[in-house]
């Protein structure tokens, strides 16, 4: 139940799915058998079940994330502060392919520590 869910996290995610099908509209071709509106992406964004109330909402992203464009998080941030849910960002400069979020070579991957740290920082200072 949404009652007890008391934080969300999210790791270089599609936050706001608009920013993320402007630059990859195959994605969402792929996702509903047919181009997109306005309408469909609308069905599938998350902002609209933003409140005062909402969990507690972290965002880490890169900058630079050749996956999911840093658009899709700070659309999203700046939807949660209009209504006055506990967001809260994390983005940071790294020229990685991808995400930018593991560690080059690790085996099983490992976040970068500053997003670990951020991660933590979160959880431990903030979530009741």
């Amino acid at each position: 139940p949404a009652s007890r869910v008391r934080a969300v996290i999210s790791i270089s995610g599609v936050a706001d799915p608009g920013p993320d099908a402007a630059a990859f509209p195959g994605r969402y071709r792929a996702l509903f058998g047919r181009d997109t509106t306005q309408a469909d992406l609308d069905s599938i964004s998350p902002i609209p079940l933003l409140r005062p109330d909402s969990p507690r909402l972290l965002l880490t992203h890169c900058h630079h994330d050749t996956i999911v464009p840093i658009a899709s998080a700070t659309h999203f941030i700046n939807a949660a502060k209009q209504v006055g849910a506990p967001a809260e960002s994390y983005f940071y400069e790294r020229w990685n392919d991808g995400h930018c979020i593991w560690i080059p070579g690790s085996n099983p991957h490992k976040l970068h520590p500053d997003i670990e740290e951020a991660i933590q920082h979160f959880l431990l200072g903030r979530v009741k």
